[in-house]
């Protein structure tokens, strides 16, 4: 079965658009005499318009039908294809199904194209076997031409993760979702974890940007039955992984005396709970001391008279530091208070952006040290949070 046809006038035909993408309705086109001629894009023989049992539309071979691709497509395939088109749709991209490649060197499944018409991704239902060699090969070609990819499968292959991908599960019931539960991921330290969603939040996150493909410094084990060498996952979680990697190198045995003396903020913390080998038992705890000292000393201390000087300005009255505080809601920054040292929370000076979770700031204000942080904050904030650069330090 196909879900596009070609018709002499009118061009290409797609059974999964209301209008069938040339502003022609179904019915113009299902069970008329005389039959309207159409023809399959692949292989170019006669087809007809048909509806299944559960009431989706499609083209189906005449008799007589050559050896083609679309005709030995399964119903699942079909489902799976309409599913991806209408994700691609919601996501505000176009797309078109069967898309062939001007010299033939690729066929899409789903070509989706971004509004402004500059850049194109694949979807592929792959669920035939295919050697990893072979969907390389087929990732290459669309490579060459400047598209995207990512292979949507439903069962576990030794492809997957070596190419963009991921695995899918179909609807358990009617008017559930499809689901991604294989190759998407979220880092939440120490561990790479599987991350489940709906199939279409997932292929309108890949086209926003909001997920990209990232390759794991070791295969990691993210559906309990394969290895994925690459997965997809949020920047945010990339930057938290290199992150931790960075840290684990730093606290190597070899060099606790070394890092002792980098982190200590005064007196010598050897042999005392906040040694790096306790440390690393609390790694919020470790990326919070890094993120602090990312920053040289001077800059830092010249960012907190100018952040101490916009509570004096906004608030009137003397800000206090949390300087040790380690909550995880304040994600690495500084909270100010006003007043007192118990007051209430105001400002925060330089949250780190990956670590923030805006809902658990309930209104306080964030306070950017430097353009490119702000820049990072804005992006994420929603709307009615307050981001604030303050004077870059001289």
């Amino acid at each position: 079965m196909a879900i596009t046809a070609m018709h002499a006038g009118r061009g290409r035909l797609d059974a999964s658009q209301d209008d069938l993408g040339c502003g022609w309705a179904w019915p113009a086109i299902h069970r008329v005499r005389p039959r309207v001629p159409l023809a399959c894009p692949e292989c170019g023989h006669g087809v007809h318009p048909k509806v299944s049992s559960g009431g989706l539309r499609f083209f189906a071979h005449d008799a007589g039908a050559p050896n083609c691709a679309l005709a030995q497509e399964s119903m699942e395939h079909h489902l799976l294809k309409l599913e991806l088109a209408q994700a691609v749709r919601a996501g505000g991209w176009f797309a078109e199904l069967e898309v062939r490649a001007p010299d033939g060197a690729w066929r899409a499944d789903v070509m989706a194209s971004s509004p402004d018409g500059g850049r194109r991704m694949a979807w592929e239902a792959q669920l035939s076997p295919i050697t990893p060699d072979e969907i390389g090969e087929r990732t290459a070609r669309f490579a060459a031409d400047g598209v995207r990819v990512c292979w949507v499968g439903v069962h576990s292959r030794p492809w997957l993760g070596t190419v963009p991908s991921v695995m899918a599960a179909a609807p358990g019931s009617e008017g559930a979702p499809w689901k991604v539960v294989g190759g998407l991921a979220r880092f939440d330290v120490p561990n790479w974890l599987p991350a489940n969603a709906a199939l279409r939040d997932f292929v309108a996150w890949v086209l926003a940007g909001r997920v990209v493909g990232h390759r794991f410094a070791r295969p990691q084990r993210l559906d309990g039955r394969i290895l994925w060498p690459a997965a997809w996952t949020a920047p945010r979680y990339v930057e938290d992984a290199a992150e931790w990697e960075r840290l684990q190198r730093q606290l190597d045995g070899r060099r606790v005396q070394a890092v002792e003396r980098q982190l200590r903020p005064g007196t010598g913390w050897r042999g005392t709970a906040e040694s790096p080998r306790h440390l690393l038992r609390d790694p919020h705890r470790v990326m919070v001391r890094s993120w602090r000292l990312s920053v040289p000393s001077d800059d830092r201390r010249r960012m907190r008279e100018a952040a101490a000087e916009w509570v004096r300005v906004h608030h009137g009255t003397q800000p206090y530091f949390g300087h040790e505080d380690f909550d995880p809601r304040w994600a690495g920054g500084i909270p100010l208070c006003a007043g007192h040292a118990d007051g209430p929370v105001v400002a925060l000076l330089r949250p780190k952006p990956a670590l923030l979770d805006w809902e658990r700031l309930d209104g306080v204000v964030v306070l950017a040290a430097t353009e490119p942080d702000r820049e990072k904050l804005a992006a994420t904030a929603p709307r009615g949070a307050r981001v604030i650069g303050l004077p870059a330090p001289r």
